[in-house]
Order: structure tokens, then C-alpha cells, then sequence
């Protein structure tokens, strides 16, 4: 659609295009479509979706920005990217001896494998990691997604595993956001006294809790979290009919709220608080999916 575009016209597939911040409506490429481009730069908190049998063929970079020089959690929001891309074409930051601010959560030790210079290997799709950069941003270099994606889980030790949003656009995370929604279709996976997600919000040092009790929730692309397995359960379910477009980047989008207490304990400079919300449906017992136990991870 000729107008969509800023020169007014349909670029051809030796154009460099840009997808910029700021858009009151981002790209979906419609089903059946076959979609060629030479290379698409998203900035950080935009999205780009191919609907049902739509391909795009031709490289994505995803820009990740906003991050600081503080730690969080990221997945690849393309196919395709390598942590030796990632080593190489950001500034990570640096620890002891050839260590680099990036590193892979291990669930049986459980412990942080920080990767070093020479460090290589797939960024699978629905994996994440934890990132410390010492300045700029963070760049992902791949193809488009274009298929649901089973992010691999195991037990290990504590049945903590860290997935993320492997998309170039926001997933519904509960039924506040959308029917089709990740905890929703993975409740039966989750452990009963955590069906939600755990996302590390850097401001408070703190595992912000996720679930349908909250607010209507959208992850942005490149966002990672922890979820808690039961036995057995090899993969999770994040598939494209749970994403959207979202006219910014937040760290979680908020809705309608519920009536809420928030309680806080404080310690000297140490602050933790919990969240106790009212349904007129819930029990005085375990309510699955919306209480939540304590990230211990």
C-alpha cells in the first residue's frame, strides 16, 4: 500500500527500510504475502509482525535500547542471531579475567555462566540471557519469525528456567491483554504456585510478578523472564497469535486496575513489597495464575 510508505510509493527489495519510534500504527505483513527486503532497521520498542502463512525473506536488525548500564534480561527477537554476533557488535561490559556482561542461566547448578570474548553458539528462539552493557545498545541481527516457537525448558534443580519473547512484537502475557495469552496457554506447564512470569525490573532490583491478576500486560521484543516448570515439561507455547502492536516501548503495559493493598518491608536501604489484589471470584486458597509464589530462582 503505496501510501503507507514515506516516499508515498512501494520500495523495491534492494531498499535498506527503517522502521522508527514514534508511529501511531507499525507493520503487518498479511497472510499469504511473500514479503522481499535487502535488509529492515527496527529501533527499540518497535514491531513488525507476518501474519499466519505471510514470509519476509531478507535480514532484520532489531535495535534493544534503554537498557543503561544496569542488568537485564533479553531474548532475540529474530532467527538466526550468535552470542560471537552479539560479543562483537555491542559493548558489552567487562568482569574477571575475559568475561563479558552477557551470560546463560543454568538451572541444574543453579548458577550465571558469564560467556567471554571467544564465546559462540545459537540464541535460540524463546531462549534469553542476562546483558550488562557498559554503554550504547543493544543489536539483534536475524531473519523474520515466522512460525510459533516452543521455547525449551527442563527441571534441572529449582524448575526455574529463563525463556523470553521471541518476536519483533509485543506478546500478550495475560487475559487482561488477550484470550490468546502466554500464561493462559501454558497453565497447565507452569507449577501451580507459580503460573507467571518473573521479569527483573532494574529500577528496583526486584522480580516484578506477572500473572492474571495483573494489569493487561504486552512484553516488549527482546524482553526475557524466568517461569517455573513441573516435571517433565520440555517446552513452552509462545505462539504469533499471541502478538500485537503497541504504540511504545514500556517495560509492561498497564490496564484497568483491581482493588489493591501494596505492602512494603524495609531493611536499612533494602525494600521488598507484595501485591494483594480483590476478585469477587477469588478463593481463600491457592488460586492458580493468580497468586504467586516468591521467585527463588
Amino acid at each position: 500500500t503505496a501510501a503507507n510508505w514515506s516516499s508515498s510509493s512501494i520500495p523495491t527489495s534492494s531498499i535498506i527500510l527503517s522502521i522508527p519510534t514514534g508511529l501511531s500504527n507499525y507493520p503487518t505483513i498479511a497472510t499469504g504475502t511473500s514479503a522481499v527486503s535487502k535488509t529492515i532497521a527496527m529501533a527499540s520498542g518497535t514491531s513488525l509482525i507476518a501474519s499466519g502463512t505471510a514470509t519476509l525473506s531478507g535480514d532484520i536488525t532489531y535495535t534493544r535500547g534503554g537498557l543503561g548500564t544496569d542488568w537485564h534480561l533479553v531474548s532475540t527477537p529474530v532467527v538466526g542471531e550468535d552470542l560471537a554476533d552479539v560479543i562483537s557488535n555491542c559493548t558489552l561490559a567487562t568482569g574477571t579475567g575475559s568475561n563479558v556482561g552477557l551470560a546463560i542461566y543454568n538451572n541444574s547448578t543453579p548458577a550465571w555462566e558469564y560467556c567471554v570474548n571467544s564465546s559462540t553458539g545459537a540464541m535460540s528462539s524463546g531462549s534469553a540471557y542476562s546483558v550488562k552493557l557498559s554503554s550504547g545498545d543493544l543489536l539483534f541481527t536475524g531473519t523474520m519469525p515466522e512460525a510459533d516457537v516452543s521455547a525449551v525448558t527442563s527441571a534441572g534443580s529449582t524448575s526455574w528456567n529463563l525463556i523470553g519473547n521471541p518476536y519483533p512484537s509485543y506478546i500478550a502475557i495475560n487475559s487482561s491483554a488477550n484470550s490468546t495469552n502466554f500464561i493462559g496457554e501454558n497453565t497447565s506447564n507452569l507449577e501451580s504456585s507459580y503460573v507467571s512470569i518473573y521479569v527483573w525490573d532494574a529500577s528496583t532490583s526486584q522480580y516484578a510478578v506477572i500473572n492474571q491478576a495483573s494489569d493487561a500486560c504486552y512484553l516488549s521484543p527482546g524482553q526475557g523472564f524466568f517461569v517455573n516448570v513441573n516435571s517433565g515439561v520440555s517446552s513452552l507455547a509462545i505462539t504469533e497469535s499471541m502478538q500485537s502492536h503497541q504504540s511504545s516501548e514500556t517495560f509492561y503495559r498497564s490496564g484497568s486496575t483491581s482493588p489493591t493493598i501494596k505492602l512494603l518491608a524495609t531493611k536499612g536501604d533494602l525494600t521488598k513489597t507484595t501485591t494483594i489484589k480483590y476478585f469477587e471470584t477469588a478463593s481463600t486458597g491457592l488460586d492458580i495464575g493468580y497468586d504467586a509464589g516468591l521467585f527463588t530462582g
